[in-house]
C-alpha cells in the first residue's frame, strides 16, 4: 500500500505540471492550422515501431491506442510508464534555413491489473501541439512593414480506462478521458516606414474542453505454442467540443475590438483505426496499422468546409537476440519501423504529406523495468514545390516501471 501511494503521488505532482510542459513540444509552422499537429498515443515500444499500436498486445506495456490491450497485464504486475520528447527540427522556404530545438514531458501512464480478467489504466497524454514563431518583411512601393504569427498551446486529456477478457483470447475495453486545453494565435503587422503608423495585432484564443471516449477490441488466435496473431481495432466517436473564442484587436497600445463567443463551432473528428500483430513469443513481432479521421464531417470554427480526411499507415517490428540469455545485449529488444500520413488541414499552398521512420531498443534496466529509446527522422513533404520544407530529428525516452505488486509475502 505505501508503494501504491508513493507512485500516486508521483503521478499527481507531474499531472498538475503536464498542462504546461506538454505543450512545447513543437516549433512547427504548420502547427498554425486546425488545432495543431496532432499526436498519436502509441505505446513506448509502439513509438520506435512506426507508431503501431492496435493489434499491439503485451504483458509488459502499457497502450493507450486499443484500450482492449490493458487486460493482457499480468495478475501481480503494476506499470507505471513516464516519456519524454527531444526534438531538432529543420526548416527551409525561399533560400531561408532554420533550426530550432525543443522537448518536454509527453505521457505518464500506469496500469495494473483489478481481477484475473479486469485491469486498470490512468494517465496524461497530449491530443494536439501548437508551436510556432515566424515572420516576413514586405515592401510595396515606399511602403515597408513586417508581418509576424506566433502560436502556443494545444489539447491534453487525462483519462481512465478499463479491459475486460471475456473469453480466452478475446479482450474488449475503453477510455473516458477528460480533454481540455487552450490555443492561442496572435499575429501583427508593423509599418517600418512610416514612423508614426500604429502597429495593428490581433489575438485569438480558444478554450475547449470536453469529454472523450474511445472503445476498442482485440482478438489473439494461436497458430502454435510459440506462434500467435492478434487482431484489434479501436473507434472515437465525433466529440463537439464545449469551447469559446475570444478575439482582440489592438491598434497600438490600444484594444479597438474585444469579443468572447461561446461556440459549438469546433469538434473532433471521428476516428476509426485496425491493425495486426504475427509473433513469435520473446523472439520477434510484425505489426502494422492503419487510421482514418473523418475530419471533412468536423466543425472547426462554425465551419466544415476547412478540414480534410486523414490516413495515416504505419508498419514496424521488433527482434530480441535471446530474451533469457545472461549477455545483456542478448536482452535488448530492437525495434524499427515507418509510417505515413496526410494533413488534416489545407494551407494556401495546398495540404502536405509526412513520411517517418523509426528505430529503437528496449534497454533492461532492473528486474523487468525497462528504458525504451526511439530516434524518428520525419519529412514534411507538401504538395507545392515552394512551400515551406520541414524535416526533423526526435528521440523519445521512456521509462517503464515494471514491479511486482499485491503479492502476499510470507515468512519461513
Amino acid at each position: 500500500m505505501l508503494k501504491l501511494k508513493s507512485v500516486l503521488c508521483v503521478i499527481v505532482v507531474l499531472g498538475l505540471q503536464f498542462p504546461v510542459i506538454a505543450q512545447n513540444n513543437t516549433d512547427s509552422p504548420y502547427s498554425r492550422y486546425g488545432y495543431g499537429l496532432l499526436a498519436n498515443p502509441s505505446s513506448s515500444a509502439g513509438i520506435a515501431m512506426g507508431g503501431i499500436g492496435y493489434g499491439l498486445r503485451s504483458s509488459n506495456q502499457i497502450n493507450p491506442l486499443n484500450p482492449a490491450s490493458y487486460s493482457s497485464v499480468d495478475s501481480l504486475t503494476f506499470l507505471l510508464d513516464i516519456g519524454a520528447e527531444f526534438q531538432m527540427s529543420w526548416y527551409q522556404e525561399n533560400g531561408i534555413k532554420q533550426k530550432n530545438y525543443n522537448g518536454n514531458i509527453i505521457n505518464v501512464n500506469m496500469l495494473f491489473p483489478i481481477s484475473k480478467k479486469l485491469a486498470f489504466s490512468a494517465g496524461f497524454l497530449p491530443v494536439t501541439y501548437v508551436g510556432y514563431n515566424y515572420g516576413f518583411v514586405e515592401t510595396i512601393g515606399s511602403l515597408s512593414y513586417q508581418e509576424s504569427f506566433a502560436g502556443t498551446g494545444g489539447f491534453q486529456q487525462v483519462y481512465g480506462g478499463l479491459s475486460y477478457k471475456p473469453f480466452k483470447n478475446l479482450s474488449i475495453g475503453a477510455n473516458v478521458g477528460y480533454l481540455f486545453g487552450d490555443i492561442n494565435h496572435t499575429s501583427s503587422t508593423v509599418f517600418l516606414s512610416e514612423t508614426n503608423a500604429n502597429t495593428s495585432l490581433d489575438s485569438i484564443k480558444i478554450r475547449a474542453h470536453d469529454l472523450i471516449y474511445t472503445v476498442g477490441v482485440q482478438y489473439t488466435q494461436p497458430l502454435s505454442k510459440d506462434y500467435s496473431l492478434t487482431i484489434g481495432g479501436a473507434y472515437t466517436p465525433k466529440i463537439n467540443l464545449t469551447a469559446n473564442e475570444r478575439h482582440i484587436h489592438y491598434m497600438g497600445s490600444v484594444v479597438d475590438d474585444d469579443k468572447t463567443t461561446s461556440s459549438n463551432g469546433f469538434d473532433l473528428a471521428q476516428s476509426i483505426g485496425g491493425g495486426l500483430s504475427f509473433v513469435k513469443k520473446n523472439k520477434y513481432l510484425i505489426g502494422a496499422d492503419v487510421l482514418y479521421q473523418d475530419w471533412a464531417d468536423a466543425q472547426y470554427q462554425g465551419k466544415t468546409d476547412t478540414l480534410k480526411n486523414r490516413f495515416r499507415f504505419s508498419a514496424g517490428g521488433e527482434f530480441i537476440p535471446d530474451a533469457r540469455s545472461r549477455k545483456y545485449f542478448n536482452r535488448i529488444q530492437y525495434r524499427l519501423g515507418g509510417y505515413y500520413s496526410n494533413s488534416y488541414f489545407e494551407t494556401k499552398n495546398g495540404m502536405y504529406k509526412e513520411f517517418g521512420a523509426s528505430v529503437g531498443f528496449g534497454l533492461p534496466v532492473y528486474n523487468k523495468s525497462v528504458l525504451q529509446v526511439s530516434f524518428d527522422y520525419v519529412k514534411v513533404k507538401p504538395d507545392q514545390p515552394q512551400a515551406l520544407d520541414e524535416q526533423y530529428f526526435k528521440v523519445t525516452l521512456n521509462f517503464t516501471f515494471n514491479e511486482t505488486w499485491f503479492r502476499k509475502w510470507r515468512l519461513n
